[in-house]
């Protein structure tokens, strides 16, 4: 599985010493990623050996940074010396003057990707997470640049529960397609995700009130409706003893 995943350029075993205190897993998609990924994937044959499923957890300080997903930096290299690639930079359009070239040959290292789920810390459930089952499709080499806005979020249901510290996210994404690696960016293809923390906190008081409250809002609404009857009613019979005086 050639994929590499990075926290602030930190690979291999500086990433290891870093996540000492974090699990993280590789292995094969299952059926039912393959499934969330593509229902159709028998048909488009789509085989597990193909892919990759990164699952777990990571802890990082409650700083910004940046974590990818992409193809390992020693695939990377081969791919980049293979006669394929070589070839399809010589037809890279670099101004108006090469637009009459054909730009459509590229390497087929397709690099799509699927996030089933992803939460900084506990997520806020009154808000949609738009980093869950979100799907980035590649007909060839590319980046998604995904940048995250963490927003603190304190999270209180009622009166007898403790507040929560919880997280909602904001998200923006461009992608970088395969023209732009036959070039000299150096980049490697697949998900990089910036994410930083802003300096507003969102406070969120959730409840019902209380029986008192209740009964007070009752008798005002009574008293508010008797008192407004009265006046009514004595409008009308002052109006009416006036109108029977007159025709006397």
């Amino acid at each position: 599985m050639d994929i590499d995943v990075t926290n602030d350029d930190a690979r291999g075993e500086e990433f290891e010493k870093m996540h000492k205190h974090s699990i993280l897993r590789k292995k094969e998609p299952s059926r039912k990623d393959l499934f969330d990924f593509d229902p159709n994937f028998v048909e488009h044959k789509i085989e597990p050996s193909s892919g990759c499923t990164v699952s777990g957890e990571l802890l990082v300080p409650r700083v910004g940074g940046v974590l990818t997903f992409s193809l390992s930096a020693h695939k990377w290299q081969q791919i980049q010396i293979s006669e394929i690639f070589q070839a399809a930079k010589q037809n890279i359009i670099h101004g108006p003057e090469d637009y009459d070239k054909d730009n459509s040959f590229a390497p087929s290292y397709n690099v799509s990707h699927y996030i089933h789920r992803l939460d900084f810390g506990t997520s806020f459930p009154l808000a949609n997470n738009p980093l869950h089952q979100s799907k980035y499709l590649f007909k060839n080499i590319g980046l998604s640049n995904v940048v995250v806005k963490i927003i603190p979020t304190k999270y209180k249901t009622s009166m007898f529960f403790p507040t929560q510290n919880m997280h909602q996210i904001s998200v923006t994404q461009h992608t970088l397609e395969s023209s732009a690696f036959l070039g000299d960016l150096y980049a490697l293809p697949g998900l990089s995700i910036t994410y930083d923390f802003t300096p507003i906190m969102v406070k969120h008081n959730s409840g019902r009130d209380t029986v008192f409250t209740f009964i007070t809002n009752l008798v005002s609404i009574v008293g508010g409706v008797f008192v407004t009857v009265e006046l009514v009613s004595g409008f009308l019979i002052t109006g009416a003893a006036a109108v029977a005086k007159k025709m006397d």
